[in-house]
């Protein structure tokens, strides 16, 4: 028999080649070819396997195989399930194995389009011994009754890193247990509904050091009161913030938040505001040096909603930004008028962007500032065409 060029490749050509592809590709393509394939695909020490759109042969394939080889089992540290082009398959897994136990070093658990049906395996979180990190994505709206706090922050587990990407935010202001604090968490990226459940997250997570955090709409007056009763949050050092309504939250409320957090050295911000005082350097100055001594960074884009023909002046608002204090956090600003849905903005962002998502119609240019940005939303006047 004539031997392939494939199997001609060095074994370290080989092992390069399979650290481009996902682990579930290369079992279910070179197991059974012959040994030397075998003991390639053994020698990883970290295997994450990524279940998500594979077709339900492959699913049946990868099941078998972990299954019986609990040497391999023993190796897998992240595990990705998705109902989004397998419907059930979470609770389907979840049925099939004890996962804490077929995957006893499990460190990573990530949960693609959870639904009603897949909530059981939350209960399980608590017997994994090594799960430091857990995502959760959810595209539909069924969550408005779900308790968040009960079934997954109350859970006894050990978890460091946290992601929740819910339509329309958490409602974590909705439990009815007493709360005990998750000493472990300390990183968390999550939509919430409101202000309101993120002064809960606080109370829910004393230790959080980096918090990514979009609010989905502004419950006026009722978080202030609470904001009072906080504490400090002393271990918070990276903060990033996106809420987008334009009536949303005023500086001032937004500058009574940021005084809690003291050790803060990297601040992020996506606002969608009618607040023109956002656009004060002066202000962010003043609250930085009292409020925030260890700010290293601060990176923001501001959009503000025009309601009336007062243009903002720009030389004033430039020139906010001109001092020592703004100089030494290196900071370079960029503006511009733009007009969406019959909607007059004035948009200030520091640069290069940082955000991964940026809305501009077609009367503006985008140059090599906006390098981060992963989505592009393009507004075409109806009139232009």
């Amino acid at each position: 028999m004539i031997m392939s060029h494939f199997e001609q490749l060095s074994d370290e050509v080989l092992v390069n080649i399979c650290s481009y592809l996902k682990f579930v590709d290369i079992l279910y393509a070179f197991d059974g070819l012959n040994e030397r394939f075998r003991i390639i695909t053994q020698l990883k020490s970290h295997i994450e396997i990524d279940l998500s759109g594979v077709s339900f042969k492959q699913y049946e394939f990868i099941c078998d195989y972990f299954l019986f080889d609990k040497i391999l089992s023993n190796k897998v540290y992240s595990l990705t399930l998705s109902n989004k082009y397998a419907p059930r398959q979470i609770t389907l897994f979840n049925k099939q194995f004890v996962i804490y136990q077929i995957f006893p070093n499990l460190k990573c658990l990530k949960l693609i389009d959870f639904d009603e049906s897949s909530t059981k395996i939350l209960s399980t979180l608590r017997y994994f011994k090594h799960l430091s990190e857990f995502y959760l994505t959810i595209n539909n709206d069924w969550t408005s009754t779900f308790d968040y706090y009960s079934r997954i922050f109350a859970q006894q587990h050990l978890l460091n890193k946290i992601s929740f990407n819910i339509q329309n935010g958490i409602e974590l202001t909705k439990t009815t247990h007493d709360i005990k604090p998750c000493y472990t968490i300390k990183k968390v990226k999550i939509s919430l509904k409101t202000m309101s459940d993120l002064l809960k997250l606080f109370e829910i997570t004393p230790n959080i050091y980096d918090l990514n955090v979009h609010i989905h709409s502004y419950d006026n007056n009722e978080w202030q009161q609470s904001l009072k009763r906080i504490n400090i949050i002393q271990n918070l050092v990276y903060f990033n913030f996106k809420i987008y309504q334009y009536n949303g939250i005023k500086f001032e409320d937004f500058s009574n938040l940021l005084r809690k957090f003291t050790s803060l050295k990297i601040l992020t911000i996506d606002i969608y505001t009618n607040d023109i005082t956002y656009l004060n350097g002066c202000e962010w100055e003043y609250l930085g040096k009292l409020f925030m001594p260890k700010l290293k960074k601060f990176f923001f884009s501001i959009r503000l909603q025009i309601l009336n023909t007062l243009i903002p002046d720009i030389n004033s608002i430039l020139s906010s930004f001109h001092s020592d204090y703004w100089h030494n956090l290196n900071i370079n600003i960029s503006h511009y008028y733009d007009i969406i849905d019959s909607m007059k903005l004035f948009i200030l962002h520091t640069i290069p962007y940082k955000n991964q998502t940026f809305q501009i119609s077609l009367t503006q240019s985008i140059t090599n500032i906006y390098s981060t940005v992963k989505t592009l939303s393009l507004y075409v006047p109806s009139a232009g065409v």
